[in-house]
């Protein structure tokens, strides 16, 4: 369960992973790469746009803690 939203999982690996971060921009850029596809990256924005879709709201919401 990630930022306390109970539909958000992620692996413990890539948890620490993302945790052992720096930056607090370096650790929502680890846990966008655990919890989207690339593919999903590459065609969508955090709020959308005419030629892209949003991503999922509950996943940023819980990057966001």
């Amino acid at each position: 369960m990630l930022g306390g939203c109970g539909g958000v999982r992620l692996s413990s690996q890539d948890f620490q992973f993302a945790k052992a971060a720096h930056k607090p921009t370096t650790m929502a850029l680890r846990l966008a790469d655990a919890l989207f596809s690339k593919e999903t990256l590459t065609r969508s924005t955090v709020h959308g746009t005419k030629d892209y879709a949003p991503l999922d709201q509950q996943i940023i919401a819980a990057i966001k803690g």
